[in-house]
C-alpha cells in the first residue's frame, strides 16, 4: 500500500524533529550552564585551536555583524590540513534574553541534523558550545567543515561577480526551492534565504548552468511551526530568496509552479501563492 503524501510528510517530520532533539542531547546541550561538545575525530584538532583562543584570529575574518563574527581557519597538517569555519556569538544586548533558551550556534547545530535527515547537503557540524554565568549567555560558537571546491551563492546577486548569468541563479533558485519543499512539508522553515547561505559545488556547474549542486551552510534561524503559520512562512522563505537574488516577475510564477508541484499540500496555487508575495510584509 502506497502511503499517502500526507502520512509521509508526517513521517519525515517526526523524522527531522527527532534528529534535533538527539543533537541536542548528544551536545549536551544545557539552557542554564557552559558546555562544550565537538566531534570525537576533531578533538585533537578543536584541542589545539582552543589552547591558544588567538588562533582563530590568525585565520581569514570572512565576515561581522553586531551578532556574530565569522573566520576561516586552516588546520595543521597533523590535524588533518582542512579549512575550517569558526562562527562566534557575543552575549546578546539584554543580558536576560537568552535566558533558559539554547543560542544561535546551539540551535544551527541542532538544525543542521534535522536538514540533514531530510536530504540535505550540508556543512559538517565539528564542534559547539556556549559559556554562561549564572544561566546568562556570554558567548557561543559553532565550528564547521568549510565547503571545499565550491561557491557563493552571493555570486549570483545583483552586486556578485555572476550577476550577469541569468541561467544559473534561475536554476540556483529553482534547485533551492525544490529542496526547501521538502523542508516544508514537514512545517520546517529556513526564514534566512539568502543567497550567500547557499554554496554552489563548482563541478556540478562545469559543463552547464542547469542542475547546481547546493549545499546549506547556515541554519541558525530554522525552526518548526505550526500550521496555522504556514502560509506566511511559505511566503517569508520565498519572498527573500526572490528579492534578494532579483528574480523577476515571469520568473518568479514560473518558480511558484516548480514549488507547488514539490509541495502540493500547501493549498495554494499559483496565482494565490502570487498574490501572497505580493502583498506579503504589508498586513
Amino acid at each position: 500500500m502506497t502511503e499517502s503524501p500526507l502520512h509521509t510528510n508526517d513521517s519525515m517530520s517526526l523524522a527531522g524533529k527527532l534528529a534535533l532533539s538527539r543533537q541536542f542531547h548528544a551536545m549536551g546541550a544545557s539552557r542554564t550552564h557552559s558546555w562544550k561538545w565537538t566531534e570525537e575525530s576533531f578533538k585533537p584538532a578543536f584541542e589545539w585551536l582552543m589552547a591558544k583562543p588567538g588562533r582563530v584570529r590568525l585565520g581569514d575574518y570572512l565576515r561581522a555583524s553586531e551578532s556574530k563574527e565569522v573566520w576561516r581557519v586552516s588546520l595543521p597538517q597533523k590535524y588533518g590540513g582542512y579549512p575550517i569555519i569558526y562562527k562566534e556569538f557575543p552575549g546578546l544586548m539584554h543580558p536576560y534574553q537568552g535566558l533558559l533558551q539554547h543560542s544561535l550556534p546551539a540551535r544551527e547545530a541542532a538544525n543542521f541534523a534535522t536538514l540533514k535527515t531530510l536530504g540535505f547537503s550540508i556543512s559538517d557540524v565539528l564542534a559547539c558550545g556556549e559559556q554562561r554565568h549564572s544561566g546568562v549567555l556570554d558567548k557561543a560558537f559553532i565550528i564547521t567543515r568549510c565547503v571545499e571546491d565550491a561557491a557563493d551563492g552571493a555570486l549570483l546577486t545583483s552586486a556578485g561577480e555572476w550577476a550577469d548569468k541569468t541561467r544559473l541563479r534561475f536554476n540556483f533558485c529553482r534547485v533551492c526551492l525544490e529542496q526547501l519543499a521538502v523542508a516544508h512539508r514537514c512545517f520546517f522553515f529556513h526564514r534566512a534565504l539568502y543567497a550567500h547561505n547557499l554554496m554552489i559545488q563548482n563541478s556540478s556547474i562545469e559543463k552547464n548552468d542547469e542542475a547546481p549542486a547546493l549545499i546549506w551552510i547556515n541554519a541558525a534561524h530554522c525552526t518548526f511551526l505550526p500550521f496555522i503559520s504556514l502560509r506566511h512562512a511559505i511566503a517569508a522563505d520565498l519572498v527573500t530568496i526572490f528579492i534578494d537574488l532579483r528574480m523577476q516577475a515571469l520568473e518568479i510564477k514560473e518558480l511558484c509552479e516548480i514549488y507547488l508541484a514539490c509541495n502540493p499540500t500547501t493549498g495554494f496555487t499559483v496565482d494565490t501563492l502570487w498574490a501572497e508575495l505580493c502583498t506579503f510584509g504589508r498586513r
